[in-house]
């Protein structure tokens, strides 16, 4: 603040207490070409409040003629007015009220005449509080929650706590495949129904008001970018355990041509807290990645292109390591002739889910085409002695399995 207007806050001060008649410190309130575009359908003379502490009144004309703006809170006073010139034929009047003349839920009634012909130009009645004009938010973010077609967008803002119940949010979103959307909210959230692998491109406006028709939306906030997530079946990613404490995760590398370096991450218990851990490959295994699991836990995992131009996620749904059984085949397998029957018997492939394996046999009797399909939960079993040789034998886990 320079010296000159501190002179004049003090003779404001000697004029409260009825020392000096009549002089008052000029409030400014910076109007900048944007904010006279956002303003564009408001009615004249256009208004706004930044604080709630200020007030700005502004209209154009094509001349430059003096107009004065004449307002009446208790008592009519007419503004000191500045004129700025934006275009070659268009003048921008701007008042900056008094702030002893800034009162919320009070009406303000506000005339523009032509001084020298007293000509009204225009005329309306406002209230300080429907017209904030506020900063844009910042900060604005993108963040992944787990699922294939969404995302989180979150954002900051400088309102005001007190004004925090009463502000209003609109989020634009694009993208090729989904167009332009925008939405309202009172708060960030979640961007759904949107297209998998497209690059989605996000801005946040706010606007204070305590009725939807009040206040003024402010400018966009800056663009933010980001690929939507897409399914494991994108990409043919799959997780199994063949021994109820190790994970494997396959995927197809290839599936988008030249983007094949992908990192693998994982978490447990599924907590919005957990850091991702890095599934570090074996090797030179390029499209595979094993980590060591819990029986007891469930499982997340999300594979991560590292392409610097378009950064692809991939999210499976969440699992438990005994609903992701990938059994190994069964072992030992032997086989000998009783009565007019061949007996087989085999090993388990996995002891500690012996009891709750099933076993499947497919054989072919000899003189027929057809293949026989044999479902057993024991560890041996009986077939006609004409048969020929297996073509499968397996062991299976019931329910859900992955691979």
């Amino acid at each position: 603040m320079d010296l000159h207007c501190r002179w004049r806050i003090l003779l404001s001060l000697w004029i409260q207490v009825g020392f000096v008649p009549g002089l008052h410190c000029k409030t400014v309130n910076h109007l900048s070409r944007e904010d006279v575009l956002l303003l564009k359908d408001e009615k004249d003379p256009k208004c706004f409040t930044r604080t709630e502490q200020d007030f700005t009144c502004f209209f154009e004309t094509a001349d430059n003629r003096t107009y004065d703006l004449l307002y009446t809170v208790y008592r009519e006073k007419r503004c000191e007015m500045s004129v700025r010139k934006i275009e070659a034929t268009t003048f921008l009047h701007i008042c900056s009220f008094p702030q002893s003349d800034v009162l919320s839920f009070v009406e303000t009634h506000l005339e523009v005449v032509e001084r020298d012909t007293n000509t009204r130009l225009y005329r309306r009645t406002v209230s300080v509080e429907d017209h904030f004009l506020l900063d844009p938010p910042f900060n604005v973010s993108l963040h992944h929650n787990g699922q294939a077609g969404q995302l989180q967008v979150s954002w900051q803002t400088k309102v005001s706590k007190h004004l925090k119940d009463d502000v209003m949010y609109r989020i634009q979103y694009s993208s090729k495949g989904l167009g332009v959307k925008i939405k309202q909210a009172k708060e960030g959230g979640t961007l759904d129904s949107l297209v998998p692998g497209e690059e989605l491109d996000v801005q946040v406006a706010v606007k204070y008001a305590l009725n939807p028709n009040a206040g003024h939306w402010s400018s966009w906030s800056n663009l933010v970018r980001a690929v939507v997530p897409q399914s494991a079946d994108d990409i043919s990613l799959t997780c199994y355990t063949s021994d109820l404490q190790n994970i494997t995760c396959q995927w197809n590398g290839s599936r988008y041509g030249k983007e094949k370096d992908y990192k693998l991450f994982y978490k447990m218990d599924i907590s919005k807290d957990l850091v991702w851990t890095e599934c570090l490959a074996d090797g030179g295994l390029t499209e595979m990645c094993c980590f060591h699991g819990d029986e007891s836990r469930a499982v997340r995992v999300k594979l991560c292109s590292s392409s610097a131009r378009l950064n692809r996620t991939f999210f499976p749904p969440e699992f438990t390591l005994r609903n992701s059984i990938k059994s190994s085949p069964p072992c030992h397998l032997r086989g000998a002739s009783e009565k007019d029957k061949l007996f087989l018997k085999w090993e388990t492939p996995l002891q500690a889910l012996s009891a709750h394996l099933q076993y499947e046999v497919g054989y072919q009797l000899r003189g027929s085409e057809a293949w026989m399909e044999l479902v057993s939960q024991k560890k041996q079993i009986f077939l006609p002695n004409k048969s020929r040789l297996f073509d499968y034998f397996s062991a299976l886990f019931p329910g859900p399995t992955r691979g």
